[in-house]
């Protein structure tokens, strides 16, 4: 019996999730954040901005450099060729384009665009050849926290 790579990722992603989903302490500061927060925020910088394009690119902030369709895009080329930009651009249009469908109105925050990527990045970590929209669909079907 094969099982397809795609069934994989989607049982590694629910696993990693549900066995993150318990909630620890923050700094003292009275903030609560589950694991797969602090696990995804600890894999990729912490940013407030979204990260500036390459130098000598005269794209805007939501503008993508990357060449590629998303849906043809493995999470290896993901986590190792795009630029800090390109992937924030990339997790900003899936995340934006999935609460679309579910009734948003307005483009992603840059705030939650910053936290989808840090979470496509820990689900790809161990899924190099699946597409990072396969992973995105179900990082944002798994985890209500980015819907509207």
């Amino acid at each position: 019996m094969r099982i397809s790579p795609a069934l994989l990722t989607v049982t590694a992603l629910a696993g990693t999730l549900i066995a993150c989903a318990g909630e620890v302490s923050g700094t003292g500061s009275g903030t609560v954040r589950s694991d797969a927060t602090a696990q995804a925020s600890s894999t990729s910088p912490t940013r407030t901005e979204p990260p500036e394009p390459e130098p000598g690119s005269s794209a805007g902030t939501y503008e993508q450099t990357w060449k590629s369709a998303y849906d043809a895009t493995p999470c290896a080329d993901f986590l190792r060729k795009m630029s800090d930009h390109q992937r924030w651009v990339m997790a900003s249009d899936l995340l934006t384009e999935a609460r679309r469908k579910d009734g948003a109105q307005a483009r992603a925050s840059q705030s939650e665009s910053t936290r989808f990527e840090a979470g496509l990045a820990v689900a790809c970590e161990g899924s190099s050849d699946t597409t990072v929209t396969d992973v995105g669909i179900t990082l944002y079907r798994l985890d209500p926290s980015y819907h509207p």
